[in-house]
């Protein structure tokens, strides 16, 4: 297996190929191309790589897969692979629930291509050379890639880190745990110190009392804000409710749930984990014995009527139209417990309905 540089100007066998652990170093071997306190390079490969392989490859400059954590830093990666010959992929995969960087921090900023196909197994990125739009691919199957270095700053006791989120460490800065590098600064995922310089990783949160918190409309997740039913949101962060769609830019609950408060709630047999999902007051979240997905459905005593439970006889009602019975009210106990559908004056219970 061999891999060159993806410009076609310079080939080299990586494993034969010696270099220093510090990224600004590289740069004497290679075509570095620099942007915003890192370097950035382009390899191929005569065979497939997976990801992890190419993940390799780049530690071996001391960097990683690079970014495109902006729309400048993608900008700057449609420039310089103008001339390279292969479509390449960068440090961005789909891990749980949510598209993550190769540094743990989820992506924020995105340009997926508008006939991009989100299917099952292609949790990789790949990008397009000249237009920079992103495709999911296949982990498995990659010739090519791109590399970035971030370029050491050197420290040592005498020579400490300047900025207040990094530390020293093996020689270089490097930001502490609770913080991502952002070009040469160190920004903090939610929940951990900040301040009014280096500010959040989030583009939903802000820095609050010195703790970068969620946004009013946004709820914490890990160490990104989800946005509230109702909220602005983007496909990467997407919504807190289990029961919403980012669309239009905008969460709102998908067909079969509708919105409470800031959340999403199951109509009657649409799908529920609990029985707190369902919409209606008397209904619960039934699972059948052989399967593991339950529905919203009414309880045992109450019976679907106009597309809400209603209350059959003798059981807890609200309300006179909470009685199932068109003859039947809502009537307090004498004992002072719960109201519950009583047959109306003048009305006696006749095969289990009121009758005159």
């Amino acid at each position: 297996m061999r891999i060159g540089n993806i410009a076609g100007s310079l080939f080299l066998f990586v494993q034969f190929l010696q270099v220093s652990s510090w990224c600004n170093r590289t740069a004497d071997y290679l075509p570095w191309m620099k942007y915003n306190g890192a370097l950035y390079a382009g390899f191929f490969s005569n065979s497939e790589i997976p990801y992890d392989g190419w993940e390799s490859n780049c530690k071996r400059y001391g960097g990683s897969l690079t970014t495109a954590k902006t729309a400048e830093e993608n900008a700057f990666l449609k420039s310089i692979s103008s001339n390279w010959r292969l479509n390449y992929i960068i440090g961005l995969r789909y891990v749980g629930v949510t598209w993550m960087w190769n540094d743990d921090t989820p992506a924020i900023y995105t340009n997926w291509a508008l006939d991009a196909e989100f299917r099952w197994g292609h949790n990789c990125t790949e990008v397009v050379v000249k237009s920079a739009v992103w495709y999911p691919i296949n982990c498995s199957s990659i010739i090519a890639s791109a590399c970035k270095c971030v370029i050491a700053v050197e420290c040592n006791s005498s020579n400490p880190c300047s900025n207040p989120f990094a530390e020293c460490t093996d020689g270089t800065c490097q930001c502490r745990s609770g913080y991502t590098l952002s070009g040469t600064n160190c920004t903090a995922v939610v929940g951990s110190p900040c301040d009014a310089t280096n500010g959040c990783s989030s583009p939903y949160a802000d820095c609050t009392n010195g703790t970068c918190q969620c946004r009013l409309g946004y709820t914490q997740n890990g160490t990104i804000c989800k946005a509230a039913v109702g909220s602005t949101c983007d496909a990467t962060n997407g919504c807190s409710s289990s029961y919403a769609d980012c669309t239009s830019k905008t969460c709102q609950c998908r067909a079969g749930y509708i919105q409470n408060g800031t959340l999403c709630k199951a109509d009657l047999n649409s799908s529920c984990t609990t029985s707190i999902e369902c919409s209606d007051q008397y209904a619960e979240c039934k699972v059948p014995t052989s399967g593991t997905n339950g529905t919203c459905q009414c309880k045992n005593k109450y019976s679907v009527f106009g597309g809400i439970c209603k209350a059959d006889l003798n059981s807890s009602c609200d309300t006179n139209i909470g009685c199932r019975d068109h003859n039947a009210e809502c009537k307090a106990r004498t004992s002072g417990a719960n109201n519950t559908c009583q047959c109306k004056n003048k009305y006696s219970v006749v095969g289990g309905i009121c009758k005159a």
